[in-house]
């Protein structure tokens, strides 16, 4: 009798996850007009949070999942066929803790984040105010990004530490032959 039930409602159930597909497509692209100056080709997928979208600056192809969470105060710059991963988040200031105030100021303190190129960032990375992240870098779930991460780096863990990079030459290769 439950293995009947089941099969009945598996039709319902895959329409109600058509229908959410479609509502977070619809969040997606009414999210992604609030960001002005984007190139070509971006996605947002689901609901993301967005603070500051005037301040957000899209290359081509640029992939946003559900869930992240982009304040872009002090500017972000996400180069061409990057992907964020869901439940990404990137600050783009923070308190200043030099204020008079405790536990600190009113005021933000504003840092630019750049992302480049071809950069992959995986679920639940957490990226501080002011870093840089190099072309073609890979950010490992979980991690969280302090400083500056090298053009090809692969980083992991909640000190960024590295482990490797990718092939230079794979990676021009494919670059040149328009591999994204």
């Amino acid at each position: 009798v439950k293995s009947l039930a089941l099969a009945a409602s598996a039709p319902l159930i895959r329409l109600g996850l058509r229908w959410r597909k479609l509502a977070h497509a619809a969040i997606g692209r009414a999210q992604l007009a609030d960001i002005k100056n984007q190139g070509p080709g971006c996605r947002i997928t689901g609901p993301v949070t967005l603070v500051r979208p005037d301040r957000i600056t899209l290359g081509h192809h640029v992939r946003i999942n559900p869930g992240c969470y982009l304040q872009a105060r002090g500017g972000l710059t996400i180069g061409d066929y990057t992907h964020l991963a869901q439940n990404v988040a990137i600050f783009s200031a923070n308190h200043d803790i030099a204020a008079d105030t405790l536990p600190y100021g009113h005021a933000f303190i504003e840092k630019p984040v750049h992302i480049g190129r071809c950069v992959w960032i995986g679920m639940n990375v957490n990226i501080a105010p002011g870093v840089t992240i190099g072309d073609g870098a890979i950010i490992g779930l979980g991690t969280t990004v302090a400083k500056d991460v090298p053009p090809m780096a692969i980083v992991v863990g909640p000190a960024a530490r590295q482990v490797g990079e990718r092939d230079p030459e794979h990676y021009e290769r494919l670059a040149a032959e328009g591999k994204y």
